[in-house]
């Protein structure tokens, strides 16, 4: 309510308690391979093994810059970060856009992979995390942009995308922030029609 507003609220609990399907199962023929996902974005086997090996000797940075600090349980290891950051980088080898725009910082570790490997295809990138939250801890040493949104939340988040789709060409909008309906499709909404991005990603939870 605070951050987003009377009525965004109301239709956050319209549609997650009383809206809410039950049974939902993912569409098997709807779930793709590496390779799969690989073929439709025409990259080769050599691609997916760049991104794969960037993937391992990131998180195994991230592990050691976070070595001693506090942070969320399961948010750094090769199970829970495989699939989202495989995809940024993917995504970032076949679209080379020039801004990444993400919401849900956390940690930041979506982020900053985004800037290492952006880094690593020669990839003349600017990065920038948004979130409403600024108590996280951030991993050491970041080198993308955090913007704390203030109040009123939406407003300004759209004030920004305005701001950005008038400075850069080809954008990619990656999703990790609040994961109800409502928010995703507000998010998804603006991101499109302001935006115009060369691709649209979401965390997978």
């Amino acid at each position: 309510l605070s951050n987003y507003g009377v009525f965004p609220t109301f239709k956050y609990i319209f549609f997650e308690k009383f809206h809410q399907r039950t049974g939902l199962m993912r569409d098997p023929s709807k779930i793709i391979s590496e390779i799969d996902l690989a073929v439709a974005l025409e990259l080769n086997q050599e691609i997916m093994l760049l991104v794969s090996n960037f993937y391992d000797e990131f998180i195994i940075a991230c592990e050691e810059r976070f070595a001693g600090h506090k942070i969320k349980t399961g948010t750094i290891s090769h199970h829970v970060s495989k699939n989202r950051l495989y995809c940024i980088g993917l995504a970032l080898y076949k679209f080379k856009p020039d801004l990444y725009i993400e919401t849900g910082t956390q940690h930041g570790i979506s982020a900053e992979f985004a800037v290492g490997f952006s880094k690593a295809i020669n990839l003349d990138l600017t990065v920038v995390s948004f979130d409403v939250n600024s108590d996280s801890l951030i991993i050491p040493n970041h080198n993308f942009k955090q913007i704390i949104l203030k109040k009123p939340v939406r407003k300004n988040f759209s004030r920004y995308l305005n701001k950005f789709s008038n400075t850069y060409n080809k954008i990619i909008f990656f999703h990790d922030s609040d994961h109800s309906y409502e928010n995703m499709f507000s998010e998804f909404t603006a991101a499109w029609k302001i935006l115009k991005p060369v691709a649209i990603l979401s965390d997978d939870i």
